[in-house]
């Protein structure tokens, strides 16, 4: 029709009736597949079928078509609708992309993500969970205390899901965030970082809850390290009879300033106030502030004996 003819962009002439010849308008990649669906669906006297295929100007469209046989059940003719459907593939691969590349997003950070709809109680968790605690979406129950039979006794400070809500309802806040250990499927504990959104209605009743979870294990564990050997240097210096010190060039400082204190047999307040120097010879202390100004311009090892 003259109409066909205006959407697909072409003239009335050009059209065919001949399904097989309808490359002028058709993918090449797709014309054949075409066809070959058309002459299956004949050939298993399918009423009805509908496909999907580009245009050679990159559009889309769907084609519905309505097959009518003979008393015999071979084909008289077809009837189909064909329409324009580019906005919507434009969108569900834009949309397929955002979602490939927020996938790779949450596996780089080794974090997923959840919703939790408080009119359902339900609560959707991302793919990505798997790479982090081991369990699968499948595997995992889309409630609330799915999640919170994993949490380790010592950091489960809430103990329901009402009790949740509540504290939730309570806050004035927006957003939360909080660090804990869940249970791997494996069996061991790792540490994560919870981030959250609390979504109101106009009434300031809390609809939902989006939110982001990540593995922040490493990070803890290198916390861990180095709180402990910040403990055995403090016991090693506590030990000593030596002082452990640190200052800029003209001698003031307050790091470890208890030991020195300690040392002079002065309080921590009068170190303080007067500095270091003040309680140094004073024939040592040119000496000793030159030394240090040029390890200050030029750091490197230096020994330097003083009263």
């Amino acid at each position: 029709s003259d109409n066909a003819a205006k959407i697909l962009g072409c003239r009335p002439e050009q059209l065919t009736t001949d399904l097989s010849e309808s490359q002028f308008f058709v993918h090449p990649e797709d014309s054949r597949q075409i066809w070959n669906e058309f002459q299956k669906a004949a050939s298993n006297r399918a009423t009805n079928f509908s496909f999907e295929f580009r245009g050679n100007d990159d559009r889309f469209w769907q084609t519905h078509f309505l097959i009518v046989y003979d008393s015999q059940g071979n084909p008289l003719k077809s009837i189909g609708v064909t329409q324009n459907i580019t906005e919507r593939k434009r969108y569900e691969e834009n949309l397929q992309t955002a979602n490939y590349r927020f996938r790779i997003a949450e596996e780089a950070a080794k974090g997923f993500n959840y919703d939790w709809n408080l009119e359902t109680g339900k609560v959707i968790r991302s793919e990505s969970i798997q790479h982090v605690i081991g369990y699968t979406r499948e595997e995992m129950r889309d409630s609330w205390d799915a999640w919170t039979d994993l949490i380790h006794p010592e950091d489960l400070l809430i103990a329901s899901e009402k009790e949740a809500v509540e504290l939730l309802e309570k806050s004035e806040e927006e957003t939360f965030s909080g660090e804990y250990r869940v249970k791997h499927k494996d069996g061991h504990y790792i540490w994560l970082m919870e981030r959250g959104l609390i979504i109101r209605d106009r009434n300031n009743k809390i609809k939902r809850v989006i939110g982001q979870t990540m593995d922040v294990t490493e990070r803890k564990e290198q916390e861990e390290r180095l709180r402990l050997s910040e403990e055995r240097y403090r016991a090693l210096a506590e030990a000593s009879a030596q002082v452990v010190w640190s200052m800029d060039a003209e001698g003031r400082g307050d790091s470890h300033l208890h030991w020195f204190a300690r040392l002079v047999g002065k309080s921590t307040a009068e170190v303080k106030e007067v500095g270091y120097l003040e309680f140094i010879h004073p024939e040592d202390r040119e000496f000793l502030q030159a030394t240090w100004r040029q390890v200050w311009q030029k750091p490197q090892p230096y020994e330097v004996e003083f009263r």
